[in-house]
């Protein structure tokens, strides 16, 4: 490819099979033969440039990537995903390995030379990841292929592709471009959507619990004007009086909380599809929220018990008479 601008890196992938058709997507090891297709294990794949890993962004765990020097006469080699190994070389090294892919009798012998970390390719929506194995395009070439390239300047890159391409052909039409990073914002609009919404009834939520704790805090303190009044008189120091107006709308707090984290616990599983790698009844943001609202129970409480320590004994013995 030629030089484009604010490119840093620049890799091709494809996933047209090559196997031939009706083919399917299993392979067999060479040391454990399987007879039958429905028995041989099976996986997704990708035919790829040997740039592509590090242009993606998927690190190498062990082993190699494929290689310049991986030609069409050279023996076929594949790298695997950290799930392909562990799922069907378990206890195993998987390095060097040696299978056949597609035609379980017939099929190329390919070499395991490398294991890649998992990458999502099908839904992030899916609890397991699929088994992925990365083979050379210069060994298999495809007729459909994805150019990857890394960028400080996604416009000017753009219009560098179109123009490669227009070079190269001035009949084909220009070639659609991407941005990675629109592509994922698109596929998580509509749970980033939906998870704003709730968020925001959450904050309405939160300050209706506030102005509500306040509420009640406030109506309990002036059923007790007459008691603090008499106590205060007495000599009963305001702290002590003050903490035991907290420790009341903490008890309170604490029993609210605890009914609502009982119904949350079980009501926030109809949320699991909207979350990715975390769990709708995750234990510490359980926790977290738990102690947010207990929070907001002792900050509501404290402004109305502030108030009656403030105020005049006299006056509030009056004003209970």
């Amino acid at each position: 490819m030629k030089a484009l601008p604010a490119v840093t890196a620049a890799a091709a992938v494809s996933s047209a099979p090559f196997a031939g058709p009706n083919t399917g997507n299993v392979f067999a090891r060479i040391d454990r033969p399987v007879a039958e297709r429905t028995q041989a294990p099976d996986t997704d794949y990708r035919t790829i440039t040997p740039e592509y890993l590090a242009t993606i962004g998927i690190p190498l765990l062990r082993g190699r990537t494929v290689a310049t020097t991986d030609g069409p006469a050279d023996p076929i080699v594949a790298v695997i995903s950290e799930t392909t190994a562990r799922r069907y070389w378990a206890n195993e090294d998987a390095i060097g390995a040696r299978l056949r892919f597609g035609d379980l009798v017939a099929g190329p012998i390919v070499t395991v030379v490398g294991i890649a970390a998992d990458a999502r390719y099908q839904s992030l929506e899916t609890p397991d990841t699929r088994p992925m194995m990365y083979f050379s395009m210069a060994q298999r070439p495809q007729r459909s292929t994805s150019v990857v390239l890394r960028t400080t300047d996604p416009v000017s890159a753009a219009t560098g592709v179109r123009r490669v391409v227009a070079s190269l052909d001035a009949k084909l039409a220009p070639p659609p471009v991407n941005n990675l990073d629109a592509l994922i914002r698109e596929a998580f609009a509509t749970r980033r959507f939906a998870l704003v919404l709730f968020a925001i009834f959450a904050a309405v939520a939160t300050v209706l619990a506030g102005v509500g704790i306040y509420g009640v805090m406030s109506f309990l303190v002036r059923q007790r004007t007459h008691e603090l009044g008499i106590r205060v008189a007495l000599g009963a120091p305001q702290g002590r009086l003050m903490a035991s107006v907290v420790a009341r709308a903490l008890r309170l707090t604490v029993g609210g909380v605890a009914l609502g984290l009982f119904g949350a616990w079980y009501l926030t599983r109809s949320m699991g599809t909207l979350l990715f790698e975390i769990s709708a009844t995750d234990r510490p943001t359980f926790a977290a929220v738990a102690a947010f609202v207990i929070a907001i129970g002792a900050l509501a409480s404290l402004v109305p018990a502030r108030r009656a320590m403030r105020a005049d004994p006299m006056e509030a013995l009056r004003g209970e008479a």
